[in-house]
């Protein structure tokens, strides 16, 4: 069970009461069984429940990040969960959207399960055999101006393939200047320096697949060039007054054959 401290989606949140009950009102037991491409049963793999909603609540409750929550596999590869909600739904409500399912999450990010949105809880049946990808590696360094390794600077990568779930790490150069990024493979990837002084022209295109790591992704460093400007309510009106505390961020698109790529049947 879980306490909500607010009437409805999007309210105000109310004051706690002293005192907070949890009614423990019935479990079942859905498991899960991990296996890898050639039907290998996986030992010691962490899922949890994404979102767990209670047919009494206003919301779901998000236990993707939760340590109490995760399953650890067993030897035959199984993750059981024996406390599993009984009374869970995804019914429409009067006075709000169709509230969304229970969806299953590899922690820790040496697997991946691209199609674990396909599973639901209304779907689960005694057993479910979830297909996973070991992640992968990609690697290089980050060059100063003069071919020296720069330490200590900070390398992002972010992928997307042909399923919701994205894979955005991140990580620091040892002192020559390398890196190594485990990410989830059958996904495209941008690679790119993260740093308030210096910038590197972004590595996108790569093509990660399972088991075939990516090497000598380098990025080379130049000054950064600061780009500044006023945000206002109004565009039309130069005169209106500033917009603060409003967040400003850059996206950069990867090239266009990124796109045809996602839709071949390459990524399964």
């Amino acid at each position: 069970d879980y306490y909500e401290n607010y009437s409805a989606p999007y309210r105000a949140s109310l004051e706690l009461p002293e005192q907070i009950g949890l009614v423990l009102d019935g479990a079942r037991t859905l498991s899960i069984k991990a296996v890898g491409k050639s039907g290998e049963p996986l030992s010691k793999v962490p899922f949890v429940p994404w979102t767990i909603i209670k047919e009494d609540k206003s919301r779901d409750v998000n236990l993707s990040g939760s340590a109490i929550a995760r399953v650890l596999t067993n030897r035959e590869g199984v993750a059981e969960f024996d406390w599993f909600p009984a009374n869970t739904t995804e019914q429409l409500k009067k006075d709000g959207p169709v509230r969304p399912g229970t969806s299953f999450l590899v922690q820790g990010g040496e697997y991946y399960w691209p199609d674990y949105m396909t599973k639901p809880y209304h779907e689960y049946g005694v057993q479910v055999t979830a297909r996973l990808l070991r992640a992968t590696t990609i690697s290089g360094k980050v060059l100063l101006p003069d071919g020296r390794g720069a330490g200590e600077m900070t390398v992002r990568a972010e992928g997307r393939g042909n399923t919701v779930l994205f894979c955005r790490c991140k990580t620091r150069t040892a002192a020559d200047g390398s890196y190594s990024l485990a990410v989830s493979p059958n996904q495209i990837y941008m690679v790119t320096v993260v740093d308030e002084e210096w910038a590197a022209e972004t590595k996108s295109g790569i093509i990660v697949r399972e088991d075939q790591p990516i090497e000598n992704v380098d990025l080379h460093l130049i000054k950064g060039t600061l780009i500044h400007g006023r945000v206002i309510p109004d565009k039309d009106d130069v005169h209106a007054a500033p917009a603060e505390g409003q967040t400003v961020f850059l996206s950069q698109i990867g090239p266009g054959r990124s796109a045809e790529f996602l839709n071949t049947a390459d990524f399964g």
